[in-house]
C-alpha cells in the first residue's frame, strides 16, 4: 500500500520535472512512510535516485536499479518521471524498493495496492522461466506484464493502482482496479500528462490552476453527489475510472483509455427456489472463506474494524475461524448517544472471538479541532462527519501499531443492505411502481422544468444554492437521472457497486487509512470471483423472509453468534451529526465570506444562519455539513 505520481513532460516544458516530482511525492508522503524513491528517464537512459525518506538499508539491497544519488542532483531535462512513497506489507525488505524495474531496467512501475493472488501467480510464472530477486507482488505485476501484456490484470485478485513504463514501446501504462479501491488521478494537456494518487499532488504541484468545475459542484451541493463522474470538483483534475487502462504514447502524447472489465449482471426474475437458494448460500460461505484468506497474506499483522454490523462482524468471524488461535486487534468507534450506539453489538463479537478491542469516541470539540486536517487528507468536500468516525478509527490503528486492517464496505452493494433495495426488488417482482418506488428513483423521471421546482420547494437547502449556478447546472444534472435505468434489484447493486456509493465510501476509506499509514483492505469489495457470483443470483433471493442480506446472513452461520447475524437495527457509521453541527456553527461561521458567492447564497444563509443549522431534533438528512464542509475545503486548498 503506497503513494504514487509521475509527470511525462512532452514538449519539454519550462518546469523542473524533478523538483515538481519531489513537490508532488512530499504532498502524498503520508501514504508510505517507510521509503521513497525516483526514476528519471530521457530517450537515453532510465537513472533512480533515492530521497530524503528513502530506506536506511537501501544499500544493502543487490538491485539493478539500486539509486546512487540524491534527487536533488537530478538533471531537469527529462521526458519523464516516476516517484514513489511505499508502505511496506509484503516484503519488508529493501528489495521491495519502487519504482522498480525489470533486470534489464527496460520496465519500470510505481504501484499502489495488493495483489492478493500473487503467490499463485509468481509460481505460474516460474513454470514459465521467470525468475525473481524480490518477495513482492509487485514483482509480479512486472514478470507477468512481461508474460502476458496489458491482459495481465485479467489474473489479479485485488485492489490496484499503478503506472507502469515500456520504454522499448515508449509507453505508459496506467491501470486501475475493477472497482476503485485505489485512487488514480490525472491531468493532462499538450505540454503534459501528471499522475497521482491523490488530488492534492496535482493540485498543489503549481501546474494547473486551482479552479472548481461548477457542474460537480452544483452536484456536490444539491445531491451529495460527489465523484459521479471523471471530470471531479477540480478543474483539470480527472479520475481513472474503475476497471480502466490509461495509456500515454510518450513520444506523441497522444493518450487513450479502454475499459478492460465487466461486471456479469443477471436481471431475470424468479420466484425463490429453496433448493438453489440453499446453493448459493453454500457456495457463498465458500467464496467469502476465500476472499478473507486471501487477504489475510502479509508480512505484518493484521486487525479488523469492527462496528458491530453484519458484515464487519463477519468478516472478524472469519478471521477468527481462519485463525483461530490468533488474538485479533478489533478496532470500533462507540458514541456516547445510546441511539445510535452499537458498542453492545461489536462487544459481543469480541467476545465470542477473544479479540483485542480497542475503542475511540468523538466529540465536537475534537471534530472542529481536527476538521480542517480531515479536509486536507479528504481532498474533497464531505457530506457526513460519519467521516470523521472513521477517520478517527484509523488514528487509533496507527497508535496502537497496527499497519492493516479489513473492513466490510461492499457488504451492501452486493448482498442488498439498504432499506431501499426493498423497492427495486418489488419493482422486480411484481412491476408496481408504488410510493416508495417512486420516491427512491421513480421521482427523478419527471420533466426537468417540475424537478427544479418540486426540489426548491421541499429543501431548504436547495434555496440556499447560488440561483445563476442552479439555472445553469440543474438542467444537465436532472438529465443525467433520466439516463440512469434502474429496474431489477440487481441494477440497482450493480450502480451501487461500480461509480456511485461504494466508489464514495472506498474513496473516503483510502484517505482516512492512508493518512495514517494504514492499509485497509476489503473483502467483501474487491474480489471479483464474490462479486461475479453474487451479481449471477437473482435479486429474489437477495431479501427473503423480509430480510435485507438475507444470504450474507445465511453464509456466515456459526461464525459469528446470531444475535448478531440476524440483528434488523443497521446503523454504520453513525454520529450525531447534526447535534454536532449545532455545536460547532458558531466556530465556523467565519468560513462563509463572500468568494463562495459564485456557489452559496452567503447572504441568505448568514440571514437564517442559527436557524438553518439548528436541525437537532430532526433526523440526519445529508443536507447540512456539506455547506460546511464546502466553504471550509475551498478555502484551506486556496482555490478560487
Amino acid at each position: 500500500m503506497c503513494g504514487i505520481c509521475g509527470i511525462v513532460n512532452l514538449k519539454k516544458a519550462s518546469f523542473s520535472t524533478p523538483k515538481v516530482l519531489e513537490q508532488m511525492n512530499r504532498l502524498i508522503a503520508h501514504r508510505g512512510r517507510d521509503d521513497e524513491g525516483f526514476a528519471l528517464f530521457t530517450a537515453e537512459q532510465a537513472k533512480p535516485f533515492f530521497g530524503d525518506d528513502s530506506a536506511s538499508n537501501l544499500n544493502e539491497a543487490h538491485l539493478p536499479f539500486l539509486p546512487k544519488q540524491h534527487i536533488s542532483a537530478a538533471d531537469g531535462n527529462c521526458e519523464i518521471a516516476l516517484a514513489h512513497r511505499r508502505l511496506s506489507i509484503l516484503d519488508l525488505s529493501p528489495t521491495g524498493h519502487q519504482p522498480m524495474s525489470t533486470s534489464d531496467q527496460k520496465i519500470w512501475i510505481t504501484y499502489n495496492g495488493e495483489i492478493y493472488n500473487y503467490l499463485e501467480i509468481k509460481e505460474e510464472l516460474k513454470q514459465k522461466g521467470h525468475s525473481f530477486f524480490s518477495n513482492s507482488d509487485t514483482e509480479v505485476i512486472l514478470k507477468a506484464y512481461q508474460e502476458w501484456g496489458t491482459r495481465c490484470v485479467q489474473r489479479f485478485n485485488g485492489m490496484w493502482a499503478f503506472a507502469l513504463y515500456d520504454s522499448q514501446k515508449s509507453l505508459l501504462w496506467c491501470s486501475r482496479d475493477r472497482i476503485g479501491v485505489k485512487p488514480f488521478y490525472y491531468c493532462h494537456d499538450d505540454h503534459k500528462f501528471l499522475f497521482a494518487s491523490e488530488q492534492k499532488a496535482l493540485l498543489h504541484s503549481g501546474l494547473i490552476p486551482k479552479k472548481i468545475n461548477a457542474q460537480a459542484a452544483f452536484d456536490y451541493l444539491s445531491f451529495n453527489e460527489i465523484e459521479n463522474h471523471p471530470q471531479g470538483i477540480l478543474q483539470g483534475i480527472i479520475e481513472l475510472a474503475p476497471a480502466h487502462h490509461l495509456l500515454v504514447d510518450t513520444r506523441s502524447g497522444k493518450m487513450t483509455i479502454e475499459k478492460y472489465y465487466t461486471l456479469e449482471v443477471n436481471n431475470s426474475t424468479e420466484k425463490v427456489d429453496p433448493i438453489k437458494s440453499a446453493k448459493y448460500i453454500e457456495q457463498i460461505s465458500e467464496h467469502l472463506q476465500a476472499s478473507v484468506k486471501l487477504r489475510l497474506r502479509a508480512d505484518v499483522e493484521i486487525g479488523s474494524c469492527l462496528s458491530g454490523g453484519l458484515d464487519s462482524s463477519s468478516i472478524v468471524g472469519l478471521m477468527h475461524h481462519l485463525q483461530p488461535n490468533k488474538k485479533i486487534h478489533l478496532f470500533t468507534a462507540t458514541s456516547s448517544d445510546k441511539a445510535i450506539d452499537e458498542s453492545q453489538w461489536a462487544k459481543k463479537m469480541v467476545d465470542f472471538t477473544n479479540g483485542q478491542w480497542h475503542t475511540t469516541q468523538a466529540t465536537s470539540e475534537e471534530l472542529l479541532r481536527d476538521l480542517e486536517e480531515l479536509t486536507t487528507c479528504q481532498d474533497i468536500p464531505l457530506f457526513s462527519t460519519s467521516t470523521y468516525a472513521q477517520w478517527r478509527v484509523m488514528q487509533q490503528v496507527k497508535e496502537v501499531g497496527i499497519k492493516v486492517v479489513l473492513d466490510g464496505q461492499g457488504g451492501d452493494e452486493i448482498f442488498a443492505g439498504y432499506e431501499p433495495h426493498r423497492y427495486f426488488l418489488n419493482g422486480e417482482t411484481n412491476k408496481s411502481w408504488n410510493k416508495a418506488w417512486l420516491k427512491h428513483h421513480g421521482l427523478k423521471k419527471l420533466p426537468t422544468s417540475v424537478l427544479q421546482k418540486m426540489y426548491r420547494a421541499k429543501f431548504a437547502d436547495f434555496n440556499i444554492i447560488n440561483s445563476d449556478l442552479f439555472q445553469r447546472c440543474a438542467p444537465t444534472t436532472f438529465a443525467d437521472f433520466k439516463n440512469i435505468q434502474q429496474f431489477s434489484l440487481n441494477e440497482r447493486l450493480a450502480y451501487e457497486y461500480e461509480n456511485s456509493s461504494l466508489k464514495s465510501y472506498l474513496k473516503c476509506e483510502d484517505r482516512c487509512s492512508m493518512w495514517f499509514s494504514v492499509e485497509s483492505r476489503v473483502p467483501l469489495a474487491d474480489d471479483h470471483t464474490l462479486a461475479e457470483l453474487l451479481f449471477s443470483i437473482p435479486g429474489a433471493y437477495k431479501i427473503q423472509n423480509n430480510s435485507l442480506k438475507f444470504l450474507l446472513q445465511s453464509a456466515v452461520t456459526g461464525y459469528l453468534p446470531d444475535e448478531v447475524r440476524l440483528r434488523k437495527d443497521k446503523l454504520g457509521y453513525v454520529t450525531p451529526n447534526n447535534q454536532w453541527i449545532y455545536n460547532i456553527k458558531n466556530e465556523v461561521k467565519d468560513y462563509f465570506s463572500a468568494d463562495l458567492s459564485e456557489y452559496i447564497d452567503v447572504a441568505a444563509l448568514l440571514k437564517n444562519y442559527d436557524h438553518f443549522f439548528d436541525q437537532r431534533h430532526n433526523p440526519e438528512n445529508r443536507r447540512l455539513f456539506k455547506f460546511i464542509s464546502f466553504a471550509m475545503w475551498k478555502k484551506v486548498n486556496a482555490i478560487q
